[in-house]
């Protein structure tokens, strides 16, 4: 069959033209092949010789991303769940009129990703463990305020939302407030996220540690 596309070297990478049909881009050092198809270029992905549903730029969106989809294993899966369609929904319903809504948008998504993230490593180590990685270097662990014994993830959960309500000020002045922020800790009784989850920090041989 003719062949019905051409290529051109550009600065860095190949261009390949299809006619009447996609453009494709190839990196110099890419380890992607073309094959051709019904006289038309496609990127072999697979590395088969053969194109895949996915790999077809004629085929709709959906129908190509479910034969991607059935590819995948578990573990790409779960990364793919992590990205967030936040910024295509309401590009799509008119919101993002700007650069600046963009940049607004991306940072409230990157603050609760990190707040998710927080709740989840804080409760879960708290539960298992009695303490997170900081504070088993540290020697220390979180106990129950009154009987001194393993808390429950209740008590793991409020700690951690604590820590995230109270601690976002920190988060973001705690460069310019180390030495007031140390001299306010120091002098407390108990952090206000332990007396929310009724727990108290103390060193592993039983002493308690005010300033944790």
């Amino acid at each position: 069959m003719e062949k019905l596309w051409k290529e051109e070297q550009k600065d860095g990478f190949r261009l390949i033209r299809n006619e009447g049909g996609k453009c494709l881009g190839l990196s110099d050092g890419s380890r992607v092949k073309l094959i051709t198809v019904d006289g038309l270029a496609f990127k072999d992905f697979l590395g088969t010789g053969e194109l895949a549903p996915y790999e077809d730029w004629r085929l709709d969106a959906r129908e190509r991303a479910e034969d991607l989809a059935a590819r995948l294993p578990i573990e790409d899966i779960a990364g793919l769940m992590l990205y967030s369609a936040v910024y295509e929904y309401l590009n799509a319903a008119g919101h993002i009129g700007s650069d600046q809504t963009a940049g607004i948008l991306f940072i409230v998504c990157a603050v609760a990703t990190l707040g998710v993230c927080h709740m989840s490593y804080e409760s879960v180590f708290l539960f298992l463990f009695g303490a997170t990685q900081g504070k088993m270097l540290m020697k220390l662990r979180v106990v129950d305020q009154e009987t001194l014994g393993r808390i429950n993830y209740l008590q793991a959960y409020q700690r951690a939302r604590g820590i995230l309500n109270f601690g976002l000020f920190w988060y973001f002045l705690y460069p310019f407030l180390l030495p007031f922020s140390y001299l306010w800790a120091s002098r407390r009784e108990a952090q206000p996220w332990d007396t929310m989850a009724k727990t108290r920090v103390i060193l592993k041989n039983g002493q308690d540690n005010k300033t944790k």
